[in-house]
């Protein structure tokens, strides 16, 4: 059976949406990037299970909050926040599915006076995306709070659940193997006074504002922090902050973050990087490790 044959058989029950040669620049939060021949949007589990029929595993990028598109992709999933983009809140225990951002969850936390999320309300990742790369910030992870996640495997088209012990999580990566989509998590948080929990989403926020940067297109933090040095410290060490490739920029304000001004290509982010990594190694011995996934 063709491409096209397999699109058409998916079409009479898909809930979801199939794009056909989807431009990336739309998926990704750098805005770069070519076109998808195939872009699938699942709206259900039921979507993710008529794909794994059809073709097999596949790539899913969450919401493009961390991912650059080096060019032309066959076919891709995306999660979007449309899928399954429900939250449920029994006692301490959050429930939310896959497509659910982390500042809305956030926020839905603050309105049940729970406590636990404070510190994730500036990363604009999604649920499942978050769980995937171990999200977090101001030394908080996700992986922190979470105590249940869902997966859907593509290779045998079953949801399974899992808890943290069964993966081998790690700083910036929660330990799942390719194939493996995340459609849902459970958090435990703890009961607190809304004033309290406001005020520290409200100073973890600014303080976001105070040191990274607000404005242009990104990826947020380009790599992890060695165990030794911040990334960041490591390439202004380097005098890179300012320098440019093309219309992307290393941003002044924070040096791990790297800006396209809107006419940037995913070559000339590219470029910025190796150019980062080799000269970061050369003075530092340290090989910096990418944050952001790039395919």
């Amino acid at each position: 059976m063709s491409v096209m044959e397999r699109i058409e058989v998916l079409k009479e029950r898909f809930e979801g949406k199939i794009l056909e040669n989807a431009d990336l620049r739309n998926y990704s939060f750098m805005h770069t990037g070519g076109h998808a021949k195939y872009l699938f949007e699942p709206y259900s589990i039921a979507d993710l299970e008529l794909i794994s029929e059809q073709f097999g595993e596949v790539k899913c990028i969450g919401n493009g909050s961390n991912v650059l598109f080096r060019g032309d992709i066959d076919k891709i999933v995306v999660i979007s926040r449309t899928f399954n983009d429900s939250v449920s809140i029994e006692g301490d225990t959050i429930r939310s599915s896959a497509g659910v951002s982390l500042p809305v969850l956030a926020k839905k936390a603050y309105e049940n006076s729970l406590t636990g999320f404070e510190e994730l309300v500036g990363i604009p990742g999604t649920v499942g995306g978050a769980i995937r790369m171990n999200a977090g910030a101001f030394g908080k992870t996700v992986f922190d709070v979470l105590t249940e996640f869902s997966i859907f495997e593509t290779n045998s088209g079953r949801t399974v659940k899992m808890s943290p012990s069964d993966v081998n999580f790690q700083y910036r990566n929660g330990g799942l193997q390719e194939g493996q989509i995340v459609v849902s998590g459970t958090f435990k948080l703890n009961r607190g006074e809304k004033g309290a929990i406001l005020n520290k989403m409200f100073n973890f926020s600014a303080n976001r504002r105070m040191k990274q940067p607000m404005k242009g297109y990104s990826l947020g933090s380009i790599f992890k922090n060695p165990k030794k040095y911040p990334a960041g410290w490591l390439i202004e060490e380097c005098g890179f902050k300012g320098t440019k490739v093309g219309g992307a920029y290393v941003s002044e304000k924070h040096a791990n973050f790297i800006i396209n001004d809107g006419s940037a290509t995913s070559e000339d982010v590219l470029q910025l990087i190796d150019m980062i990594r080799t000269q970061v190694f050369k003075r530092f011995n340290i090989e910096l490790e990418l944050e952001i996934v790039v395919l």
